[in-house]
């Protein structure tokens, strides 16, 4: 099945250095009460361009992050018990491997999480015939042990670029 792409709701570049990224997903999927998602929802990850003068605030953004350095994460949706997973890799079946970077059990409508120091984490998604590197992280969301459908699933993550450009196999 496809993927569902998220869809960038806010986005603001800080007028600091490093930049610091504060963008908001949603998802217009819904999971249905005891299901779990088929589909992996694209999360992309912007980034100033070099064109963009990177001291003024703005909220778009047209880059792309490869990696990043990642400070706060929210979820939340309208589901009273769900598990999210976040991946690295356009895989569902990388849930439970070392391609998965984030874990959260038993959620009720929402979450977080703030790493004071932060962690890295890099998209390991090669595409195309070279093997180009994605700008991607990707969700996985299971509401089998929820009794409420998710409706729509927004996500907010705060991070700094530590990768701007493609790894090209």
């Amino acid at each position: 099945m496809p993927n569902i792409i998220s869809r960038i709701t806010d986005s603001l570049a800080s007028n600091s250095s490093p930049i610091i990224y504060n963008v908001t997903w949603d998802a217009t999927c819904n999971v249905v009460a005891g299901t779990l998602a088929t589909e992996l929802i694209e999360i992309p990850l912007p980034a100033c361009t070099l064109a963009e003068k990177n001291y003024l605030p703005r909220r778009n953004i047209t880059g792309m992050a490869f990696g990043i350095t990642l400070h706060t994460f929210s979820i939340w949706t309208n589901s009273d018990k769900y598990d999210a997973h976040i991946l690295t890799r356009n895989a569902v079946w990388m849930v439970d491997t070392f391609l998965e970077t984030l874990s959260y059990y038993d959620v009720s409508k929402s979450i977080l999480d703030v790493y004071e120091n932060g962690f890295n984490i890099r998209n390991y998604d090669y595409t195309g015939p070279y093997g180009g590197q994605d700008n991607k992280l990707y969700a996985v969301i299971d509401n089998r042990k929820g009794t409420i459908d998710t409706g729509i699933i927004h996500m907010l993550m705060t991070y700094v670029v530590v990768q701007d450009k493609p790894v090209v196999g």
